[in-house]
């Protein structure tokens, strides 16, 4: 699939540590991906010293925001401004925010209202997804990401641990309230009750228009060499998909030597037997052979 533009990336970052890591950050992105632009301003927003009107353009301009949270930074007011407005912006895209988490034993020790999104750990698990996250934004080969991550991965652990060491000695991670792991608790779970009303009360996947494109193919158009019927059919296919639980992706790719076109849900796991059966008979039809894709599945090959 051609990529049009270079992805625009928003790191925010506050404190002495975090400016280490998203100077290595902004490095090593651009040595992972080819069509990417990662930003961050040069002066520390905990300073004050940011022009609100430099930030709110570049946040105008990005697709895909990266926190890097450390334990001394977790609670600072600018930080969380900056995510704030990265949800809101980013929102209405449905692309991601992800909060990095720097000298974190464990996500949940995340506290603040940056602790709202899905944050992830600096290290070699977590990089790996985030990698994923920015790929199915890309519109990347997952499987061809988890292959150079594993290339790029060395060069970057050398240089976070140079980070850290120029950073110097680091706050203690502060002890989670109760309280508050159960008020995220409990918004997780509301959170996700919310969505399963949403999902039954949906209307039926049949009522969705697709004839075009299926007559595109039968004839003789292949979504393989026509990218703008291979997006078209994406769209389509990722509607169909969202009508069972949250879509993470809809990608082309190669998946033991076939080309298919990988779906991956939200929650990284897989259909239910019916399920799958009901969506192999709705995508039925469009020149594409569809995968269901788990992360235990990318994780293993």
């Amino acid at each position: 699939m051609a990529i049009e533009q270079d992805l625009k990336i928003f790191i925010s970052w506050s404190g002495d540590l975090a400016r280490e890591i998203t100077k290595v950050l902004r490095d090593w992105l651009p040595k992972m991906f080819d069509h990417i632009d990662p930003w961050a301003s040069e002066v520390d927003i905990d300073a004050g010293m940011r022009g609100l009107d430099v930030i709110q353009d570049r946040l105008n301009a990005s697709s895909f925001g990266i926190i890097v949270v450390t334990t001394e930074n977790m609670n600072k007011p600018w930080l969380n401004f900056e995510a704030g407005a990265l949800s809101k912006r980013l929102e209405e895209e449905r692309n991601p925010v992800v909060p990095l988490l720097v000298n974190f034993e464990n996500v949940y020790d995340l506290q603040g209202p940056v602790s709202q999104f899905q944050a992830i750990k600096l290290d070699q698990t977590g990089m790996r997804g985030l990698c994923r996250s920015i790929a199915a934004v890309i519109g990347l080969d997952p499987l061809k990401v988890d292959a150079r991550f594993l290339w790029a991965w060395p060069d970057l652990e050398k240089s976070i641990a140079q980070a850290k060491h120029a950073a110097g000695k680091q706050p203690e991670v502060p002890p989670v309230d109760e309280k508050d792991l159960l008020r995220g608790i409990f918004s997780a779970v509301r959170t996700l009750e919310k969505q399963v009303v949403a999902l039954s009360n949906s209307v039926p996947v049949v009522s969705i228009p697709l004839s075009p494109n299926v007559n595109a193919v039968k004839h003789g158009r292949s979504p393989w060499h026509d990218g703008q019927l291979m997006q078209a059919i994406q769209d389509e296919i990722e509607q169909i998909a969202s009508q069972y639980k949250p879509v993470r992706y809809v990608t082309p790719m190669e998946r033991k030597g076939e080309k298919v076109l990988g779906v991956m849900f939200a929650d990284g796991e897989g259909l239910s037997q019916g399920q799958f059966k009901d969506l192999m008979n709705q995508t039925r039809g469009r020149g594409v052979t569809v995968a269901v894709l788990t992360d235990r599945e990318l994780d293993q090959s």
